[in-house]
């Protein structure tokens, strides 16, 4: 199933003397009511059936273009604060065309943004919008690794790029999916089952480097830095005013349990603030595993990102907030979050 974009458009033109209706360019979402509340203007439209969020923008002419004034917001109601003169409104809903997305998971439409240096395009994929959970991890791989153990809505941490990566294969094949992660060895496909691997892939850290992710697969795999960073960044629901300097917030202890609030330990998923796609905890809480082809930074190494419980504020930061770790190095600072292209 794919979830696409379904643009609903309601035009609203505010003049010196009243409001008049301009003609529709698309399907419009009925308009119940438009009250001037004080020197500000208030919008209501119907609920929109699977709509998962609704977006205001604004334009100075009928044809656009349409700049988002805010982030996405989950009622059918909008408060314009002191409108200006004949401005142009719209609202948008996103819409699933089939069944909706995976519990747990938002849609992140694909697009255009800057990465701090170059314009990347990433296509869509789906997202959990929270880090694995200890209980989510313990309820496939059967037991919990975690330092901060003890509670089930802890992001799972102590876990190497190698556990993440083969939750995600364990987690795909337990839901009837296609894993991603496969061992490819002088080349050998050796597939996605790790019963099946070369027989010294684990015994030897040297051979961890031929694991490989398919991204075209439908299973759980782990973001790779431009979709994590572009995700972070709100996506395409990202505010007029610009990029957040952390994932939703500009201020890091809105969305953020870093080393000046955390006291010293990870906290559950979901408990700060959210970024524009409705993701939590990608500037801080724990870090997270990603995954690039080839060497990252250093020999042996794969990215992670979104800054944890016990980093300063610049490390929290969306774009130079990345590091790297070593494959099979588990610490009580990293965990994950899984991905899917499909489903």
């Amino acid at each position: 199933m794919k979830k696409a974009l379904l643009t609903s458009i309601v035009l609203i033109l505010l003049t010196t003397v009243g409001l008049s209706a301009v003609p529709l360019p698309r399907a419009a979402i009925p308009v119940v009511s438009i009250e001037k509340v004080g020197e500000n203007l208030k919008l209501d439209w119907e609920d929109i059936t699977g709509a998962e969020s609704y977006q205001v923008y604004e334009a100075d002419t009928p044809q656009g273009p349409w700049v988002p004034i805010m982030p996405a917001v989950q009622s059918s109601e909008y408060l314009i604060q002191e409108p200006v003169s004949k401005k142009f409104y719209c609202v948008s809903s996103i819409e699933a065309d089939g069944p909706l997305a995976p519990e747990g998971f938002v849609f992140v439409e694909g697009g255009t943004f800057y990465n701090g240096s170059t314009d990347i395009t990433v296509a869509s994929f789906y997202m959990n919008k929270y880090e694995v959970t200890q209980a989510e991890y313990q309820a496939v791989i059967g037991y919990n690794p975690s330092y901060f153990a003890g509670n089930p809505n802890f992001p799972v941490d102590n876990v190497s790029w190698v556990d993440a990566a083969l939750y995600c294969n364990a987690r795909s094949v337990a839901e009837g999916l296609t894993p991603c992660f496969r061992y490819v060895f002088e080349g050998e496909d050796y597939g996605t089952d790790p019963n099946d691997w070369y027989k010294m892939w684990n015994m030897d850290e040297y051979y961890l480097q031929f694991i490989t992710c398919d991204s075209s697969a439908n299973g759980y795999r782990l973001p790779n830095s431009m979709e994590w960073m572009y995700a972070a960044k709100g996506g395409n629901r990202t505010p007029a005013s610009g990029y957040s300097t952390y994932a939703g917030s500009n201020v890091v202890g809105d969305v953020a349990w870093y080393v000046n609030n955390s006291g010293g330990s990870s906290h559950s998923v979901g408990t700060k603030l959210p970024n524009e796609l409705g993701l939590y905890d990608m500037s801080g809480n724990i870090r997270e595993w990603g995954w690039d082809a080839g060497d990252w930074i250093l020999p042996l190494s794969q990215p992670t990102f979104g800054g944890d419980w016990n980093s300063d504020r610049e490390f929290c930061n969306i774009i130079t907030g990345a590091a790297s770790d070593h494959l099979a190095g588990a610490n009580n600072y990293i965990g994950f979050r899984v991905v899917r292209s499909g489903l």
